[in-house]
């Protein structure tokens, strides 16, 4: 949850806004200034980035995030009132199987919670869920380890992996 950060800077905003963007113009058939009408905040944290982005760029947002007293903070918000909040699940990636379509699939600063093999299975099925124009994307920091290792976090026991390793499961997933 962005540790005590009150909120996403307006500069990240600003760069998520242009990157899909960006993507949307790149790949033929996705609208790229209108809604989509169904995402996911996958690691949603309190609703953050479902308020002050998702929202923007989804007629419907659904959250998954394994903290109940977060899903409180969100189903109580501003923006879960005007309905743009969706199903919410309490529970972790790992754990959730989506149950229904997604034409934009949002997973920002949490896989370093999952292992490899949960990450892999996790993503396949996202993809499985995807729609025609559907997009799955992975926002997460990388490693910076001199020796180009992962770096593993006993404060909140989070990996940082390496581009090297994300590119290595994206391979794999092909």
């Amino acid at each position: 949850m962005l540790g005590e950060f009150p909120s996403v800077s307006r500069i990240d905003l600003q760069g998520l806004k242009g990157f899909l963007a960006r993507v949307r113009r790149l790949i033929l058939g996705i609208p790229s200034e209108s809604k989509v009408a169904q995402g996911v905040d996958c690691g949603a944290g309190v609703g953050r980035v479902t308020e002050r982005f998702l929202s923007y760029v989804c007629e419907k947002v659904d959250a998954v995030e394994p903290i109940a007293k977060f899903i409180k903070v969100l189903q109580d918000s501003a923006v879960a009132k005007t309905g743009a909040v969706g199903t919410v699940y309490t529970k972790g990636l790992e754990d959730w199987y989506p149950e229904k379509k997604y034409d934009l699939i949002w997973t920002q600063w949490c896989v370093g919670h999952l292992t490899e093999s949960q990450f892999i299975d996790y993503t396949v099925r996202c993809r499985n869920v995807l729609t025609e124009i559907g997009l799955m994307v992975v926002k997460e920091n990388l490693s910076t380890h001199n020796l180009g290792h992962d770096m593993y976090d006993d404060e909140d026991s989070s990996v940082t992996r390496t581009d090297a390793k994300f590119r290595q499961v994206s391979r794999l997933l092909g």
